[in-house]
């Protein structure tokens, strides 16, 4: 994949999205629920995660895997939040397989969205964190019905790869290494 510079047209469309449909969006609910005495919160849909995701990939999302684009796999968590991984006990190998190939993004952001961190890894990074928690033997012998991976913050420090933050819809970092890498498409 080309890397994304300032400027170039998928991380304009990208800054667009964040800053019209889910920025806007989250600060005319947080009116409405501190009116209300709630405490607003950043509830971004899944669906809008991908969007975003796709148009700062040019990717598009995967017709039979949930939560994934075609080529990339992508979890949101709070900044310095850790990123889960649950596994269908009955499709273990072919889900495994699919994360193993695949880049993965990992989106971070404050709780009122004016903080948005991309970070990657590849496929052969989530193998060997994988790998850590006893790869596909842990997974099949998992006293749970869907066994379930967790990478922790820390994890995601070594591992992972920041590429891209916003702050108020602005970027304020951009690094190429992982765009440029042969394990990232």
């Amino acid at each position: 994949m080309m890397p994304v510079r300032p400027g170039d047209e998928r991380l304009n469309l990208a800054r667009e999205f964040l800053a019209e449909q889910m920025l806007t969006q989250h600060r005319s609910k947080a009116v409405l629920y501190r009116h209300c005495g709630l405490s607003p919160q950043a509830t971004v849909s899944n669906s809008d995660w991908l969007a975003f995701s796709a148009l700062l990939t040019g990717d598009s999302c995967h017709p039979a895997m949930c939560g994934a684009l075609r080529n990339y796999v992508v979890r949101t968590t709070g900044i310095g939040g850790s990123v889960a991984y649950q596994f269908v006990q009955d499709d273990i190998d072919s889900e495994l397989s699919a994360l193993c190939s695949a880049a993965h993004l990992v989106l971070q952001y404050a709780p009122d969205l004016t903080q948005v961190e991309v970070w990657g890894f590849s496929g052969a990074t989530f193998t060997r964190g994988i790998e850590g928690f006893g790869g596909r033997e842990f997974l099949l012998q998992s006293r749970f019905s869907d066994p379930e991976v967790e990478f922790t913050p820390q994890w995601l420090a070594v591992n992972a790869v920041p590429m891209l933050f916003f702050h108020e819809c602005r970027v304020v970092f951009v690094d190429h290494r992982l765009w440029e890498s042969e394990d990232f498409p």
